[in-house]
């Protein structure tokens, strides 16, 4: 049996236990987000020991994440009727749940409301989609697919598919798996306190400290 790996894997741990103030007390997660921080050349201040959390990396990372996707859709929509990739978003939703008011479609993608209603706005004008009064709630309007949209959404659907295996880069299934399931349980922790309105926001930064 070759002990290579084992080595290597042993110089490492020396190394980040000589790195840290509290050298022995480290956990495992400290210690992988230590060795990501090796190959991330903004993970650190040239100059300086200051290191960044794994938690303010994963937030600026899923932002980069969300930046590299947009550049490749847009790269799709240009030349189609859809002005973003919220607009495709809309129909394809609208596509499989019709029948949703402004406001459910809106709270879904995690828009404001003026942006939602711009994009509503937007697909009614184009005759992708269109609203009738609700039976149940006469002050609401329902938003149905269009046949138009639902050609649209069948025209983009493949290109967009293939766009997200660009976006996934080189990883493989399990680890695809293992990253949805983490965006997942992300998503399932603060789309509550979104939905909870600013009044939720407010409490959840003050428990933490923020505020």
């Amino acid at each position: 049996m070759k002990y290579t790996l084992i080595w290597e894997l042993l110089q490492l741990v020396d190394k980040f236990e000589r790195q840290q103030p509290d050298a022995g007390k480290q956990t495992l997660s400290e210690f992988i987000a230590w060795l990501l921080r090796q190959g991330n050349p903004v993970a650190e201040t040239p100059g300086s020991q200051w290191q960044e959390p794994a938690s303010t990396g994963i937030s600026r990372l899923l932002f980069f994440g969300q930046r590299y996707a947009l550049v490749y859709m847009r790269q799709v929509l240009e030349g189609t009727p859809l002005t973003t990739i919220d607009d495709f978003t809309y129909l394809i939703t609208l596509l499989y749940r019709p029948g949703l008011t402004k406001i459910q479609l809106i709270e879904d993608h995690i828009h404001g409301k003026t942006t939602g209603m711009e994009i509503i706005r937007r697909l009614l004008s184009a005759g992708f989609i269109r609203q009738q009064d609700s039976e149940v709630d006469k002050r609401s309007r329902l938003l149905f697919i269009t046949a138009a949209g639902e050609g649209l959404v069948k025209q983009l659907v493949g290109k967009l598919v293939q766009v997200g295996e660009v976006v996934v880069g080189d990883l493989n299934e399990q680890e695809q798996a293992y990253l949805l399931y983490m965006l997942t349980r992300l998503h399932q922790y603060h789309n509550p306190i979104y939905r909870g309105g600013p009044a939720e926001v407010e409490r959840v930064l003050k428990e933490k400290g923020v505020l």
